[in-house]
């Protein structure tokens, strides 16, 4: 082909991406000139203060009933039911804020079983 043959038929095989770039960076810079404009009202919170620093110590007592019906609190046997009560009492009246839960039993599905204890 001549210099002078102009064919504009031809496919353009490539992108200019000029244009695109120069609108992403207009766009980047008036976006941030707004956002140091704009007022960002916020809600006043009172925050909670603490009454020290220390982590809040958890605590947990087992209580396992075995299928022979013995029962165990936090590893040591205990002989009765009644022994079992008197001895959760006793934890209980040790440590303040006290929830009983149990963890999985398959004969009682809720807690209440371990709370009519206490």
């Amino acid at each position: 082909m001549s210099p002078l043959n102009n064919n504009d038929d031809d496919i353009m095989s490539d992108i200019n991406i000029t244009p695109l770039v120069d609108i992403m960076l207009v766009l980047l810079i008036t976006f941030m000139l707004v956002s140091t404009l704009v007022d960002f009202s916020t809600i006043s919170v009172e925050l909670p203060k603490a009454a020290t620093g220390e982590d809040a110590k958890i605590e947990s007592i087992a209580v396992v009933v075995t299928k022979a019906g013995r029962y165990f609190v936090a590893g040591n046997p205990v002989n009765s039911f009644d022994e079992l009560r008197e001895t959760l009492k006793s934890k209980k009246n040790g440590i303040p804020g006290f929830k009983p839960s149990s963890a999985r039993i398959k004969m009682y599905p809720t807690d209440m079983w371990l709370k009519s204890l206490i």
